[in-house]
């Protein structure tokens, strides 16, 4: 950035900052609380920067062509194809060198496979033919992850036997099935309060904020959209 001797390029860059961090984490309503476990470390269990910022940028994407609602209900699977095929952005970070130099590549990986979750179709197709778009040509698909593997464990193999954990024992939401980050969740009544809802264990849901809020209160708005008052079950 230039000198900014007034300091309202400095505040501006800090709302960016603040504005990008509260819509990744935390409980505010706009957090979609992405799960680091998934979205910031690599295979090996090593934090990885470019990911980090890829998953920056691809919530800032989808924000601003409003597809946040889009990208809830298939969020899932998305990121359970994110954690199965790790290795990718490792490739492509080995491939274009870590930072921003990979982060256009890992953008198009994610593109590539929400865009495939969205239409349906299988991890069989969406994986493989990641490789066809657009200098992605070098992406191979691990045939024996055993391989190489040796008898003492390494530092990052017990990164990543950790991180392996943390993924199967993680909460899901309620609302959209993915995983949940113990900073960014809210508890949510399964009959809502102005209903008659209690707050006992029984009405209780563990959800993303923004599946709480936003998503929670667009799908209520499409269903008395398309509904006569009387049709819309609460």
């Amino acid at each position: 950035m230039p000198e900014d001797e007034d300091g309202p390029g400095t505040l501006k860059f800090l709302e960016s900052v603040r504005k990008a961090s509260s819509r990744i984490a935390g409980t505010k309503p706009q957090s979609l609380g992405l799960h680091s476990a998934v979205y910031f470390y690599s295979a090996t269990g090593n934090y990885q920067p470019t990911a980090f910022l890829a998953a920056v940028q691809l919530t800032q994407e989808l924000d601003t062509r409003n597809e946040l609602n889009l990208f809830t209900p298939h969020r899932n699977d998305f990121e359970e194809l994110l954690v199965e095929h790790k290795y990718l952005i490792n490739q492509i970070v080995r491939k274009f060198g870590a930072g921003i130099r990979s982060l256009n590549a890992v953008i198009r990986l994610y593109r590539h496979i929400l865009n495939g979750v969205v239409q349906g179709k299988s991890e069989s197709e969406i994986i493989p033919t990641i490789a066809e778009e657009e200098n992605m040509a070098f992406l191979k698909p691990i045939v024996d992850p055993e391989k190489g593997i040796k008898q003492d464990f390494s530092t990052e193999r017990k990164s990543a036997v950790f991180l392996g954990e943390a993924l199967k024992t993680s909460l899901r939401c309620s609302i959209c099935s993915a995983r949940l980050h113990r900073v960014s969740m809210h508890i949510d009544h399964s009959i809502d309060k102005k209903f008659g809802g209690l707050a006992s264990d029984e009405n209780a849901n563990i959800v993303h904020p923004y599946c709480d809020s936003t998503y929670k209160e667009w799908k209520r708005a499409q269903a008395e959209a398309s509904s006569t008052p009387e049709q819309v079950i609460e």
